[in-house]
């Protein structure tokens, strides 16, 4: 879906993001993002991740971002149905 598609909606600035490192991954690992949660407010949504090593499934990290979704003019807006309805996949 196209910026222009959404009517001037769903371009997401980042708010915050943080990750906690929980044990080491090495450079030769295979390792997997997988989303862990997500919760939203009236212009803004927050996605929870999960890092595992791929070989044993080992949980590495976990962490977040928080997302504003922004209009043209750089004011919060609500999101298009479509950007509200990815973050309702995996609900909080």
């Amino acid at each position: 879906m196209s910026y222009a598609s959404r009517g001037g909606r769903g371009l997401a600035a980042v708010l915050e993001s943080r990750c906690r490192h929980l044990r080491p991954a090495r450079y030769d690992d295979r390792v997997r993002s997988r989303p862990a949660s997500s919760s939203s407010g009236r212009a803004s949504v927050r996605f929870g991740y999960r890092v595992l090593r791929t070989e044993s499934g080992e949980l590495l990290a976990v962490g977040f971002t928080e997302h504003c979704y922004l209009g043209p003019d750089g004011r919060p807006v609500r999101p298009h149905p479509r950007c509200r309805s990815c973050s309702a996949a995996h609900p909080a």
